[in-house]
């Protein structure tokens, strides 16, 4: 599937051009454009038999002899006509003649003889319509070789071949829109969850519900905002409507466009990435002059160290270069100041492990342009994220009827397998429960199209979608589609993931996924079939993926975790005391818990190490997921440790 950019703005592009004189459309947009287009020289045509308007492009052909091409300028419209009092007759005579007699070169003075005509207008020319206004014109152009080019047209060619001439035409807000627009397009093809946004054509999105809690900023203009969106949305007015109601969902959208500062949160896999990049595609599609950016908060962190500074408005500015949209700091710092913008920053959770000022960096920006909504996310388990003064919204898990939604979306033209999930997700309610977000949705739909048999925890789902990447059912089809083995593609697989994560990274590079596994696979003999592992983990088998920035990750952060959660369990040297203490590792070992043969060698060691009162509340999700005997005695195991650290007894 292709994702093509769309310009719905592209009639500030015909203004643009429609808003110039002949001269300044012939010498400021069609000469430098003729000369990327043609890779030659385009001069202005002489005085005699021309005009300041027309140009000469100094073609040759292939053996070498010129191939000159006239291109006359004219403002003509199918409304108006020919401007300026010019007679239809009289222009179809003059451009008869530039073929028959051909043009003065600038240079030589000599006639050169014309081989092509092009006659451009920057107005809309419907070509299938034979108006008394360009009846002669369309003969003339069906029978004199020459060739209209009309402003549609020339704005497409101007977007092809020099976009930087869209900045003498349109304005500079609607440039860094278009490119944050077809950045947005180009995230969204390559997302891993890409199928339950987009299948067959058909939009299954399932939107997710929110609530709001923590502290919050003035809360009345909230209320106000979301009282007024909910007053015009019958459906709507029968929810209840306070903000300190625990049991309260809420949509999405009206609590973002209430103009306040955002920071929607939520788990692993709930939707908060793609709820965002949809709200911004919507932001984007309004045809508004308002500017609108959104990428990754680590992106623009990365952007502004690169430039040895820690301001999220110098790392916005480094971010837009980078998409070819250049704009100063000054100039930025200068509209964020005066004109209202939406800035919407993806994944503090990602970014804040290595760049810890990006929480402040965050608070900074919002002090000082007060004009600027900035919306962003995160996991819950960062630190600092109360310190945040904006309204925090949290994502909630699916409730019934937003499951059932889900499924049968995806599922529209073949109920039966919706019906079989639920009824599979109904007999197994701790699976049910994790169920409850996109991620999680989306691999038990496709796990169930391609017919593998369903899971029943998390961390089985996770190992069963990876199974089915890399081929391991395929031989129940008769199908090979790579040259490794499964297993020694899921191997390498988890040996980049851990290697990744130990690093405190999403993101690399084929070099150093290679350097990862050269640290772990010291056979040399194996060079040559890791590297070719790596290539099929990227390509057939997509459990790596391409990543925006042009380098390469597992897709989703939780895919990341469940193979390092595989590769910790068989790295017996690791300090388990160490990453238990990091809030980075949580989410792993939470998955490890699930899959692990056991877990009582970690619970053992950190009792005995005097530290359960930093890690009760990651110890006890882990325990959550083991058998009722387990549960009972390390449970009581936790419990008498974090007494003794407390001052009480065994």
């Amino acid at each position: 599937m292709v994702v093509s950019v769309i310009y719905n703005t592209s009639d500030d592009v015909l203004k643009g051009l429609q808003n110039l004189l002949e001269n300044e459309l012939s010498t400021k947009i069609l000469k430098p454009l003729l000369q990327k287009i043609y890779r030659c020289n385009v001069a202005s045509m002489a005085k005699a038999g021309g005009s300041d308007n027309d140009l000469i492009v100094h073609k040759v052909d292939e053996l070498g002899d010129p191939c000159t091409i006239s291109v006359q300028v004219r403002r003509l419209s199918q409304q108006f006509g020919f401007e300026y009092g010019r007679n239809e007759q009289k222009l179809v005579r003059h451009l008869s003649a530039i073929r028959r007699k051909g043009v003065v070169c600038d240079v030589t003075g000599s006639r050169l003889k014309v081989h092509k005509v092009i006659l451009v207008t920057p107005f809309a020319i419907d070509r299938n319509v034979e108006s008394g206004y360009f009846k002669a014109l369309n003969i003339a152009v069906r029978t004199h070789n020459i060739r209209l080019i009309d402003g549609t047209e020339l704005a497409e060619l101007i977007h092809k071949h020099c976009s930087e001439l869209l900045g003498l035409l349109v304005d500079k807000c609607y440039l860094i829109n278009q490119s944050i627009r077809q950045t947005l397009d180009k995230d969204l093809l390559m997302s891993t969850t890409k199928m339950a946004i987009e299948q067959h054509g058909v939009d299954r999105y399932c939107p997710v519900s929110v609530a709001p809690r923590g502290r919050y900023l003035n809360s009345e203009t909230l209320l106000c905002s979301m009282a007024r969106d909910y007053a015009n949305e019958p459906s709507l007015q029968h929810k209840p409507f306070h903000l300190d109601d625990e049991t309260a969902r809420y949509d999405i959208e009206p609590l973002l466009d209430s103009g306040e500062n955002v920071a929607l949160l939520g788990e692993a896999g709930s939707g908060k990435s793609t709820a965002l990049k949809r709200y911004a595609y919507k932001l984007l599609s309004k045809q508004t002059d308002k500017l609108v950016i959104f990428t990754s908060l680590y992106r623009v962190a990365l952007c502004a160290e690169s430039l040895n500074s820690c301001s999220i408005l110098d790392g916005l500015v480094g971010y837009l270069a980078q998409i070819d949209s250049q704009v100063s700091v000054a100039a930025l710092s200068a509209h964020l100041s005066r004109y209202p913008t939406v800035v919407i920053l993806d994944s503090i959770d990602e970014a804040i492990v290595e760049h810890p000022w990006v929480i402040n960096g965050l608070v900074a920006f919002s002090q000082s342009f007060g004009h600027c909504q900035i919306i962003t996310s995160s996991r819950f388990s960062v630190d600092g994220l109360s310190d945040i003064p904006f309204f925090h919204l949290s994502i909630l898990p699916f409730d019934a009827a937003q499951k059932r939604l889900f499924f049968d979306q995806w599922f529209a033209e073949d109920t039966d397998k919706a019906e079989q999930i639920l009824t599979h997700l109904a007999e197994n309610p701790k699976l049910d429960e994790i169920v409850a977000n996109p991620l999680s949705a989306t691999i038990l739909c496709v796990l169930c199209t391609n017919q593998v048999p369903l899971p029943k925890t998390e961390a089985a789902l996770y190992k069963k979608r990876i199974e089915m990447l890399a081929g391991v059912y395929d031989a129940y089809r008769g199908v090979r589609r790579t040259s490794c083995e499964p297993s020694f593609l899921m191997d390498v697989a988890r040996v980049i993931a851990f290697g990744m994560h130990i690093r405190k990274r999403s993101s690399f590079d084929k070099a150093f996924a290679l350097s990862i596994c050269l640290k772990f696979y010291t056979d040399p003999n194996q060079l040559a079939h890791i590297k070719r592992a790596i290539d099929e983990l990227i390509s057939p088998t997509e459990i790596i993926t391409p990543a925006l920035n042009g380098g390469y990750n597992f897709g989703h952060l939780r895919v990341q975790e469940f193979l390092a959660s595989e590769e910790l369990i068989n790295r017996r040297n690791v300090n388990y005391k160490e990453l238990i203490k990091d809030k980075w590792w949580d989410e792993t070992f939470v998955l490890m818990s699930q899959h692990a043969r056991e877990i009582e060698s970690i619970v053992n060691e950190v009792c005995n190490s005097g530290y359960v009162g930093k890690v009760k509340p990651l110890l006890m999700k882990m325990i959550a997921s083991r058998s009722k005997l387990e549960k009972e005695v390390f449970t009581k195991r936790v419990n008498q440790s974090f007494n003794y650290e407390h001052g009480g007894f065994y």
